[in-house]
């Protein structure tokens, strides 16, 4: 699910207005909406987006709520789509209910692999004109998968920074004493980051568009057990994995 920007732009324009250094971070068509909006160059105004893969519905996202609400049998808190405290690195789901933590696998909660396949995109996130090597903004982040090359320790996990233009370029020669940093290429970071520099159109999955009728028809339910779960031999694996992770760290306490 994207953020709202609500009154951001207008917000923006008046702080830039006043002088004042804004720095302005979104999804690339947010940060191109930003631009369009003020029709003019600020030198006070810095830009960052970040490699987008899509934006499911808040439809989409606010069923995926209620459905844990129900089988956790509690309200859903502080929701975190990927939360490093238990592996590291990787790709794991938590949130409280009733004041406890829960932990599920990437590729067990139902939401993280319909967003992972691309299942649950707004139609115009497969023919977005904003990915690639065409940025509006004046640095581009993401994560850095297959970066074990370039790095020695990635268990906390590794980003990538593209500066777009001469004010990325100035805002990291002002702050990359702060980092661990070691440079690379556009070409390395795409291998598993292909929309850093591939622009084509997506072909909508087949499946999308039936996801998206059987919700409106069948309900959050139906569409986790008919497209969402990934078959049950890889769920036990993962299961046992998990229960093995969380008996180490209750070991720990």
């Amino acid at each position: 699910m994207s953020s709202d920007s609500l009154d951001t732009y207008s917000e923006v324009e008046k702080l830039l207005k006043d002088k004042r250094t804004v720095l302005y971070t979104g999804a690339p068509c947010q940060v191109a909406g930003l631009k369009c909006f003020l029709k003019k160059d600020y030198e006070n105004l810095i830009t960052m987006d970040f490699l987008c893969h899509g934006m499911p519905s808040s439809k989409v996202f606010k069923e995926n709520i209620r459905f844990l609400s129900k089988k956790y049998n509690g309200s859903v808190r502080d929701y975190k789509f990927r939360d490093k405290s238990l592996k590291g690195w990787g790709l794991v789901t938590s949130f409280y209910v009733n004041g406890k933590k829960h932990y599920e696998s990437g590729r067990l909660n139902a939401y993280f692999c319909g967003f992972i396949k691309g299942y649950l995109n707004r139609y115009s996130c497969y023919s977005c004109p904003f990915r690639g090597q065409r940025r509006y903004s004046d640095i581009t982040v993401g994560d850095f998968w297959g970066c074990e090359d370039e790095m020695l320790d990635i268990r906390k996990g590794v980003s990538f920074a593209a500066l777009n233009t001469a004010v990325g370029e100035g805002v990291f020669e002002a702050i990359k004493d702060e980092f661990l940093y070691k440079e690379t290429t556009p070409e390395k970071v795409s291998k598993m980051n292909g929309s850093l520099l591939l622009s084509e159109v997506e072909d909508i999955p087949e499946v999308r568009k039936n996801i998206y009728k059987a919700l409106s028809a069948e309900g959050y339910e139906s569409v986790v057990k008919k497209y969402l779960i990934t078959e049950k031999r890889f769920l036990l694996k993962c299961k046992m994995k998990c229960d093995i992770i969380l008996g180490k760290l209750s070991n720990r306490k």
